[in-house]
């Protein structure tokens, strides 16, 4: 029987209608998965304590890489300001003057950044975006231990790990301001330590270590804030958790003890 001519168009249409490729599909599994860590990052459910923080760490640094690798333009319009050489970073507040004694090395957020000419990756050409979504706190009680600490007990091992590429050592830190939607490179009025993914999932240092331990907060004179770290018998922090990040295989490796932390292999 001969078909209609629009039910026949309809149905050579439908016939070359392509297939999604793989490379579509795992794109799709990849935002799923990211969308998956945000919603466990910012659910009341998720556990407290050592194991709280654990995961907090292991799915915000997931999201940064993930999101790096998406290589998304964050500017609200895209076609009017194309960006380049999409980066992403983890970044946490380093406020020891006071302005948010609650959220001194325990606020985490992510920022995209790009530059407007394909050719330049300079940091100073970088701009950077940020989304509230993209904003989550380490549990009460825990902290970042700042790698430029001396007194923390684990700077060496900071020092030892947070290295650049090119054979130098960085403690990375930038100016950023959180209540503006984008900013340049060192724009911003308050301190952040950050870690940094490329496009391609890797990051510019070789390896590094993301080290968070129980602590509380004490204030001194003048507002300015300290935290002190609870710390066994050798002056190492206790329940100490955190992540060896590799940069080469964008691989993060979990610990949960100063002892696990000294026994990676490139540690």
């Amino acid at each position: 029987m001969k078909l209609p001519a629009t039910a026949a168009t309809a149905t050579a249409r439908k016939a070359r209608r392509p297939a999604f490729t793989l490379l579509e599909v795992l794109a799709v599994v990849f935002i799923m998965a990211i969308f998956a860590s945000i919603v466990t990052v910012l659910s009341p459910a998720n556990p407290k304590g050592r194991e709280g923080a654990q995961n907090v760490a292991e799915n915000l640094f997931n999201v940064a890489r993930g999101t790096a690798a998406l290589a998304t333009n964050p500017d609200p319009q895209p076609e009017k300001n194309p960006l380049f050489n999409i980066r992403a970073r983890l970044i946490v507040l380093k406020d020891k003057e006071g302005n948010h004694p609650d959220d001194h090395l325990r606020r985490i957020r992510i920022i995209i950044g790009g530059t407007k000419k394909s050719e330049s990756t300079a940091l100073t050409d970088y701009r950077w975006y940020c989304s509230e979504a993209l904003d989550a706190f380490l549990p009460d009680g825990f902290y970042m231990v700042p790698p430029d600490d001396p007194d923390n007990g684990l700077a060496e091992a900071y020092r030892s790990k947070i290295n650049l590429r090119d054979g130098g050592t960085y403690i990375m830190r930038l100016n950023y301001n959180p209540d503006r939607n984008s900013q340049n490179e060192g724009s911003g009025d308050s301190e952040w330590y950050y870690y940094e993914f490329n496009n391609d999932g890797t990051s510019n240092m070789n390896s590094s270590t993301f080290i968070v331990a129980k602590g509380s907060t004490i204030i001194k004179d003048g507002g300015k804030i300290e935290i002190s770290f609870d710390k066994d018998e050798s002056g190492l922090p206790k329940e100490i958790t955190g992540l060896w990040v590799a940069s080469a295989s964008s691989r993060f490796v979990p610990f949960d003890s100063a002892e696990e932390m000294r026994k990676l292999e490139d540690l």
